[in-house]
């Protein structure tokens, strides 16, 4: 009978300790809720998977700070077509996107929202090289710039020939006693062969000084254009190709390819008018440009270093343009609901501010540095 009240005793402490165990309970099973976290595995440096079959880039460190301290589990979700990852976050399959993505607001009307920007690339046009024409020489040869000092140079010689001719008509010894059109022969001959004059024979006829001074003026032309244009323009071209982009405008009506998820590009080519494909990825893109399926291609300009970093044989297929269209700002799609509950915030205000706080203290340009050569894009 003494028993008794030490089985209740005993038995009131086991639904005591169940009781005060129950919460912490539910609170680890809260934290095996997964996040699931679409990821582009071919858009470096942002998003990518490495030799060992890891994920890596500029996007999946950042994520992977701010997942440390988040009580979540975690599920990745890989991708390799852009276009498909979109939807599956506004179909809410997928809690938050990373990937080389830029600032889009008419994301908000799906239920998604975009964090800070965690990195900006100026966008370059890339095209593919072609052979060398002499009708491609010829229009760089002959551009405005050229004519203008062409001309200038003739109005210039033709005027100082007529004060030559003014100054020395009367008093040098090979003009006295001749006629105007010696004297003027003379003096033209002069002024445009001033700097072959110990190399070149001196006519004696009005005639012959006329033909030799429109030859030299000639020659001066041609050597111009050998030793300026051919050393240095041709040179330009067998790098940079014949298709040289100076203006957005230049796009009109040419075919060019931009990666889907690009917004601000965009509507730049609409505004050139140039015809627009669309491609869910990177590589895509480039096999459309070489196979000669487009003219151009627009895109950031790490990434396609990234993309042709261990491509040698495309890299010297290719041209990038020293025209830049502006610049991408990259950032992290997420549902606007997530996080509600879990962290009585939404998790993309925990984002911004462990972003804004990684820009202040230079942890995102130490977390860029590993991957670019230019980590200061991931501070402004």
């Amino acid at each position: 009978m003494k028993l008794a009240p030490l089985a209740r005793a005993i038995a009131f402490l086991l639904f005591s300790l169940s009781v005060w165990t129950q919460p912490i309970f539910a609170a680890q099973n809260e934290t095996t809720i997964p996040i699931h976290v679409g990821v582009l595995t071919d858009d470096a440096p942002t998003s990518f998977v490495t030799s060992s079959g890891e994920l890596s880039g500029i996007g999946i460190e950042l994520f992977n700070r701010i997942y440390a301290d988040l009580p979540v589990s975690r599920k990745w979700v890989h991708y390799s077509d852009r276009r498909k990852a979109f939807e599956d976050i506004k179909n809410n399959k997928i809690q938050l996107l990373i990937g080389s993505f830029e600032e889009d607001n008419s994301v908000h009307e799906h239920n998604i929202t975009q964090t800070l920007p965690f990195f900006i690339d100026p966008i370059v046009i890339v095209s593919t090289k072609v052979e060398l024409s002499l009708s491609e020489i010829m229009s760089l040869v002959f551009n405005r710039l050229f004519i203008t000092i062409l001309l200038g140079s003739l109005l210039l010689g033709i005027l100082i020939t007529l004060i030559l001719f003014f100054l020395e008509k009367d008093s040098h010894p090979h003009m006295k006693n001749e006629k105007n059109p010696e004297k003027l022969s003379y003096c033209f001959f002069t002024v445009f062969s001033c700097f072959f004059r110990d190399l070149l024979y001196d006519p004696v006829t009005s005639l012959g000084r006329f033909l030799l001074g429109s030859w030299i003026l000639f020659s001066v032309f041609v050597i111009s254009v050998l030793s300026a244009i051919i050393t240095s323009s041709i040179l330009y071209l067998m790098d940079a190709g014949s298709e040289i982009i100076f203006h957005a405008n230049d796009l009109r009506e040419k075919k060019v390819g931009m990666l889907y998820g690009s917004n601000r590009l965009q509507k730049i080519m609409r505004q050139s008018d140039a015809r627009i494909n669309v491609y869910s990825n990177t590589n895509d893109m480039m096999q459309a440009l070489a196979n000669n399926e487009i003219a151009f291609a627009a895109l950031g300009k790490t990434v396609l270093e990234k993309y042709i970093e261990t491509r040698f044989d495309f890299k010297k297929k290719i041209q990038i343009s020293s025209l830049a269209l502006g610049y991408e700002a990259w950032v992290m799609f997420v549902n606007d609901d997530y996080g509600q509950i879990i962290f009585d915030a939404s998790l993309s205000s925990k984002i911004n501010y462990t972003i804004n706080d990684y820009r202040n203290n230079l942890t995102m340009h130490q977390i860029c540095s590993h991957y670019v050569k230019t980590p200061e894009q991931c501070v402004f």
